[in-house]
């Protein structure tokens, strides 16, 4: 299923139809908004027999059901997860190893007018030596090859691997059309109005919220804690949250989102406050220029949550103070 990003999926179907696509594309943009589903549904509208568009049911044939499940041997998946080599330990990069074995399996010829498609998720956590390797993949496309690189902080891809690829920018989705899609779920509105306050624009994050009935809950639960820590202005208890989330994805994605809301917050009361207009003014470019580092970039977790923690404490401190 595919929300939003009508402009990409009426791009990619024109190219597919015109049989015009490029040997690479750079879906880049914020996590869980649908740039690894729009990569599948591309992998299976090029290998399904039925010659369905993209968001089509498509479940009918083998190749539709195999793709679905991450199954199908024309289409590879590359992350810290899906691995081509039998390693079990918990890895934090896409390792060389990987790349040399993606190359093997892409060295023999294609069966006639089948497609390989490669998708490398995370393709900014592709380890130096693999990203070298990969590239040379990239200047030596074999034929009916397809790479669709994914990617939510881009600045940190490659460079040279970046130019090679086609880039689609994909954007966080209006709150009008992930509520249309949970009215059309029967999603009962206070319901609806809390997962769209968790999803903030990323269908990802709807689907998970519809799927599992304690996510929710845990959102709140995480944010219930943010939110005294700031009350209380409590640095110390800032700094053990801030180690702790940094080890946990989800948890710091959660309590990331809530303190750059914070921090936004914080600074439009104090622009509006006309006397402290200029130190707010330049505060806020500061801040941008910090959110924008974080967001863009694969910075370290714990970096990143201790200095939003101690911007957003700065900011709370300060608009308090203006206001007594």
């Amino acid at each position: 299923m595919i929300l939003g990003h009508e402009r990409q999926v009426e791009y990619l179907e024109k190219v597919i139809r015109r049989g015009r696509m490029a040997h690479a594309y750079l879906f880049y943009g914020p996590e869980h908004v649908g740039k690894f589903a729009l990569a599948k549904e591309v992998a299976r509208v090029l290998i399904c027999p039925n010659k369905n568009k993209i968001g089509d049911a498509g479940d009918g044939c083998a190749d539709c059901r195999q793709i679905k499940q991450d199954i199908h041997p024309g289409v590879i998946i590359l992350d810290i997860e899906h691995t081509l080599v039998s390693k079990k330990e918990i890895r934090k990069d896409i390792p060389i190893e990987d790349i040399r074995e993606l190359k093997r399996k892409f060295s023999f010829a294609p069966e006639a007018e089948k497609w390989r498609i490669a998708i490398i998720n995370e393709a900014e956590k592709l380890s130096q030596e693999a990203a070298n390797a990969f590239l040379k993949l990239l200047e030596e496309p074999g034929e009916r090859t397809l790479f669709l690189l994914i990617s939510s902080a881009h600045d940190s891809v490659l460079p040279t691997i970046v130019s090679r690829a086609e880039p689609l920018r994909f954007s966080l989705l209006p709150d009008g059309v992930l509520r249309k899609f949970l009215e059309e779920k029967k999603v009962k509105p206070d319901k609806a109005d809390a997962i769209l306050a968790a999803a903030s624009g990323r269908p990802g994050i709807a689907l998970r919220a519809l799927e599992d009935p304690s996510f929710l809950l845990k959102q709140e639960k995480m944010r219930n804690e943010v939110e005294s820590i700031l009350a209380l202005r409590d640095i110390p208890s800032a700094l053990v949250l801030a180690e702790r989330v940094s080890k946990n994805k989800e948890e710091c994605r959660i309590a990331s989102e809530f303190l750059i809301g914070t921090l936004r917050k914080n600074l439009c009361s104090a622009v509006s406050q006309k006397k402290s207009y200029q130190a707010a003014a330049s505060r806020l470019k500061e801040i941008h220029r910090i959110l924008s580092i974080l967001e863009t970039t694969n910075v370290n977790p714990r970096l990143a949550m201790d200095v939003m923690f101690m911007e957003a404490l700065t900011t709370n401190s300060t608009n308090r103070n203006e206001q007594h």
